[in-house]
């Protein structure tokens, strides 16, 4: 444990940096990656320099102490090495298995040690030690923690606030355009709308002169072609209307010759039927007189039957 300690003291300050560039840039990816990066094109004035300035000079103080502590860390156990002559004895007897590699890397130096110590365990102070180098990598963890917290809080407020003020400045320069930009197209605008009024008049114009002088022919034309067309089907509806009437006089004049020769033959027939009728009643008379009354009565007789002929005639004639 104390070698994975050691061994992790020099990228704690890296770390830190990684884990708090992670979070900034969940909620405010734009203002994390400019302040992690560096420098930014937006920051203009001398204000935002000196805010940059100050925020490289904080993180090269939280380096340099966070190195100072990792150096004193690898001091404190070497120098518990040396006053050890158990763990000297120990050293000498595993040059032959793990000699130690010619760096002057403080990190591997401290790498071989502590895998000595861990070996041995029954070395007086190892938990001390251990315990002691834990407490110190704890408050410096913290301490670096809250420095590193304190650069983001600052760094990001720095970016909100220089933002706001590019944004103030770029808005009065898109007002101060815009109002430039409306003045000067005015002019022009009002004088090309004239132009174009007075180009709209003169083809409106020539427009109206053509439409009417081509609606004048059109309608003469249309007239005429009217008036021909209705001669034409009066003539037509005259010739209908008289083969109409012909045909339908001739009709009439049929069924009333018709009327009147079924008419005429019923009367004939009528009157024939009451002169038999009259002839059979006379004849049935003439049967009742008896021979005696033949001679008396002839004279009578003729004129009665004469009497009835022209009555009968009269009949007829009607």
């Amino acid at each position: 444990m104390l070698a994975d300690i050691t061994h992790n003291t020099a990228l704690q300050f890296r770390g830190l940096v990684r884990s708090a560039s992670n979070r900034e840039k969940r909620t405010k990816p734009k203002q994390t990656t400019e302040a992690v990066v560096g420098y930014n094109p937006r920051f203009e004035t001398a204000h935002d320099a000196a805010l940059i300035g100050k925020y490289r000079a904080t993180e090269q103080k939280a380096l340099a102490s966070l190195k100072t502590k990792a150096a004193i860390n690898v001091q404190v156990l070497i120098a518990f090495e040396s006053a050890n002559p158990r763990i000297q004895e120990v050293h000498a007897n595993k040059q032959t298995l793990l000699p130690m590699p010619a760096t002057d890397s403080s990190a591997d130096m401290v790498y071989r040690r502590c895998q000595l110590v861990l070996e041995e365990g029954s070395i007086n102070g190892i938990g001390i030690i251990e315990s002691s180098l834990e407490h110190a990598l704890r408050q410096s963890d913290a301490c670096n923690d809250d420095n590193m917290m304190q650069v983001v809080e600052y760094t990001n407020q720095a970016v909100v606030e220089t933002e706001q003020r590019v944004g103030d400045r770029l808005q009065a320069a898109l007002r101060a355009a815009h109002a430039h930009i409306m003045s000067s197209t005015a002019a022009q605008a009002a004088q090309q709308t004239l132009e174009l009024q007075t180009q709209i008049d003169r083809a409106l114009g020539t427009v109206q002169q053509n439409v009417i002088q081509s609606a004048g022919s059109t309608v003469a034309d249309r007239a005429t072609t009217m008036e021909k067309a209705i001669a034409a089907a009066l003539d037509q509806t005259e010739m209908v209307a008289f083969e109409y009437t012909n045909q339908t006089s001739l009709a009439i004049e049929q069924r009333m010759q018709q009327a009147l020769d079924a008419t005429q033959d019923r009367v004939e027939r009528s009157a024939i039927a009451r002169e038999l009728q009259n002839n059979a009643r006379l004849e049935a008379k003439l049967k009742l007189i008896s021979d005696t009354e033949y001679h008396k009565t002839r004279g009578d007789l003729k004129r009665f039957l004469k009497k009835q002929m022209g009555h009968i005639r009269g009949e007829v004639g009607e």
